[in-house]
């Protein structure tokens, strides 16, 4: 189990007392949640015999902005997801604020590069849309990404909306949402309209980059 978002915590309870109404030897239960400070009750739910859940505090309560702790946090979850084979199921769940709850850059940009480019957008008057488009590329999860790095048997994304239209892709920047794939190039034009003139060096590094996910069995 891993996931992020404001909601994620009640999200994961009420998993586990799904999963409690029967008898499941033979499972074995693992995972790690991103969640704001304070929204917690406790930082291990359990799954019973089956195993239980790591709950991580990993940024302020009214800072929608990622932290080193978030980032510490996101690489827990993808060691997870790399982890998992054909004999395992992920179940992902996903919430408003997820977006800055599970954040891995991209090697070639520092995470206060990534806050200062999203914070610049927001002040220029993107939209959330343009806002994810544009941290879709700069990321090594989000847009499907971490879908991508899943090899187990099943993934389930379990996924509740903030968003108008509740459309998948946006909330939380779709970390196992497959399509659209991320666009290097529409990222460009979002950054060049609402930020000419500024961050020439990422541009540049958005231009070099592009995604080619691994083939899925």
């Amino acid at each position: 189990v891993g996931g992020a978002g404001k909601a994620s915590y009640g999200m994961l309870v009420g998993l586990a007392e799904s999963f409690a109404r029967g008898p499941h030897p033979s499972l074995r239960v693992s995972g790690w949640i991103n969640v704001p400070d304070g929204v917690a009750e406790h930082r291990r739910i359990s799954f019973g015999d089956s195993g239980s859940v790591e709950v991580f505090p990993a940024r302020p309560q009214g800072v929608n902005e990622p932290t080193e702790r978030v980032v510490e946090g996101s690489r827990r979850i993808v060691d997870l997801v790399r982890s998992a084979d054909r004999t395992t199921a992920v179940i992902a769940l996903w919430s408003g604020g997820g977006s800055a709850l599970f954040c891995l850059p991209q090697p070639w940009i520092s995470l206060p590069a990534k806050i200062a480019i999203t914070r610049r957008l927001s002040e220029s008057g993107a939209d959330i849309q343009a806002l994810n488009e544009v941290r879709r590329c700069l990321s090594q999860v989000k847009g499907g990404r971490l879908a991508h790095l899943c090899r187990a048997a099943l993934l389930v994304g379990l996924i509740i909306s903030d968003v108008l239209g509740d459309p998948l892709p946006i909330i939380a920047s779709g970390p196992t949402v497959l399509e659209p794939e991320p666009d290097p190039h529409r990222a460009e034009s979002i950054l060049q309209h609402y930020c000419p003139g500024e961050f020439e060096e990422w541009i540049t590094r958005l231009q070099a980059s592009s995604f080619r996910p691994e083939p899925r069995a």
